[in-house]
């Protein structure tokens, strides 16, 4: 979460919203042994765990998240469980979905869609702390309309947030044109 802090630093600037600073948060390490999903992939020898240090807002904000529209509604944006588990990634959102729409108690009007891989998950709730609706959405499963959605929501704010490597070779793409 610290390296999608810096680009969230930097990306504040192009989505027109001040950024806040590292002091604003509580910095936790909640795991020092995460091995991401190459590591499952590749299962190499005698590799050092990564660690994971969520940034907990030290100020005044609530959030309401809806996974897939509305089959799980929760108050976080951590789902702490998944520490105790092999995916321990899936702390950030509850793992990957094919939408999920965050409301914060932010009272701008702004809204926001993110087209993301899941790369973007600890970059999130950095974003969450200056929009009043975050609508997420993978296309690697989701199969809908996105103009439709877009409209639908009255959103004309988009951010595409991936890993260049996956943006480059997504065949998903292919449903913004539904």
């Amino acid at each position: 979460m610290r390296g999608a802090f810096y680009a969230y630093e930097t990306a504040a600037k192009a989505l027109a919203v001040t950024p806040f600073r590292s002091e604003d948060f509580h910095h936790t390490i909640v795991s020092d042994n995460f091995y991401g999903t190459y590591h499952s992939k590749a299962k190499p020898r005698r590799i050092t765990p990564d660690t994971i240090e969520v940034f907990e807002p030290k100020f005044e904000i609530s959030y309401r998240v809806e996974y897939e529209g509305g089959q799980s509604i929760t108050d976080t944006l951590f789902e702490w469980n998944f520490l105790n588990r092999k995916d321990q990634y899936a702390l950030f959102l509850n793992g990957n979905h094919s939408h999920v729409k965050i409301t914060s108690s932010i009272q701008n009007g702004r809204k926001l869609a993110v087209m993301k891989d899941s790369y973007a998950h600890a970059f999130l709730p950095f974003l969450a702390n200056h929009f009043e609706e975050l609508h997420v959405i993978d296309l690697r499963y989701y199969r809908l309309s996105i103009d439709t959605y877009l409209s639908e929501h009255d959103i004309s704010e988009v951010l595409f947030l991936y890993n260049i490597a996956n943006f480059t070779n997504d065949s998903n793409l292919i449903w913004l044109q539904r």
